[in-house]
């Protein structure tokens, strides 16, 4: 685990167990653990996701070279949360869309 992603998933872990909703340690561990792109790339687009788990879910994509997180790391680069652009950035960086 490159460093980049062990600051994210610290801070994510600690972020949805704020949130007081119980089932979030599960969701917190199934999209930290999952292979799955397509069941990632479904966070971003189905409603009712929290910020937390978009993040995960778009970086993981991001560093992973998948096209469909490039939207919500832009979004999240422009972050108020100074953590949340870089590791925005960081993504993003290793997406290596043409676009950025």
């Amino acid at each position: 685990m490159d460093e980049e992603l062990r600051a994210l998933t610290e801070r994510l872990r600690a972020e949805s167990a704020a949130s007081g909703v119980p089932e979030a340690a599960a969701v917190y561990d199934r999209l930290v653990a999952t292979g799955d792109q397509d069941e990632l790339a479904a966070v971003l687009t189905e409603p009712g996701h929290p910020l937390w788990a978009r993040e995960l879910a778009a970086f993981r994509l991001g560093v992973a070279g998948d096209r469909r997180a490039f939207e919500s790391l832009v979004l999240l680069l422009n972050h108020r949360d100074p953590p949340r652009c870089a590791s925005a950035a960081h993504a993003l960086a290793r997406l290596g869309d043409t676009r950025t």
